[in-house]
């Protein structure tokens, strides 16, 4: 019983020492930790030392989440809309159900990893899909498609075909995020993009920008 009183009791203090870094980064995740926290408080008071270590790692684990550019993937735009501007907004109106009407994509990465978040006319009702030019030759290169029930990237094989390379992190709520790691689109130093919402039965839905190329430059 000691040793499952002083693991909890560890794990506590671990995940009390990421708090403020927690805070800092995001008071929406520093909100849902501390409530996380204080679970794992009442759970070590009435000596359940296994639920109260589980609930303190899982304060602990949020660590993960915290990146250089202040994004959470967790299917809101504040944290965007606080730090950055729109890599471009689309025209509005220009499909009729503005669950499907891309508004705006934002675009930042860090080191390791691009991260964008896209906007609707309202609660999305449709999934994105992008194709990336990573070395300027106007052919796609790879391919990112995120719905509700899932997130991947692709290696384009041929035009009208991508070979699956690995799921992605991503969040589909108020709005879509999603998150690439650099590593597998080649680290490419410019990433120019045609993007459409998606329907996975009816394909293309609104083709942004006319899917005219757009190009982020990394930083």
């Amino acid at each position: 019983m000691f040793s499952f009183r002083e693991s909890a009791l560890q794990a506590i203090n671990d995940a009390k020492s990421i708090m403020d870094s927690i805070r800092e980064f995001s008071p929406m995740l520093a909100e849902k930790a501390e409530s996380i926290l204080s679970r794992a408080k009442e759970e070590y008071k009435v000596e359940e030392y296994l639920l109260a270590k589980c609930y303190a790692r899982k304060v602990y684990e949020m660590r993960e989440k915290i990146n250089p550019v202040g994004i959470v993937i967790d299917g809101y735009s504040e944290d965007w809309t606080e730090r950055y501007e729109p890599l471009t907004v689309d025209k509005s109106g220009d499909i009729p159900n503005e669950g499907q009407d891309v508004a705006s994509v934002y675009v930042v990465n860090d080191q390791n990893n691009l991260y964008l978040m896209f906007e609707f006319g309202g609660e999305p009702k449709a999934g994105v899909a992008l194709w990336f030019d990573t070395n300027s030759d106007e052919l796609w290169d790879y391919h990112v498609k995120c719905i509700a029930e899932k997130a991947f990237v692709g290696k384009m094989i041929k035009p009208d075909y991508c070979e699956i390379t690995s799921n992605l992190q991503y969040a589909y709520g108020h709005v879509i995020e999603v998150s690439v790691p650099l590593d597998l689109i080649g680290q490419p130093s410019t990433a120019r993009m045609q993007i459409a919402s998606w329907d996975e039965k009816r394909k293309q839905l609104d083709k942004v920008d006319n899917f005219n190329w757009v190009t982020y430059e990394l930083s």
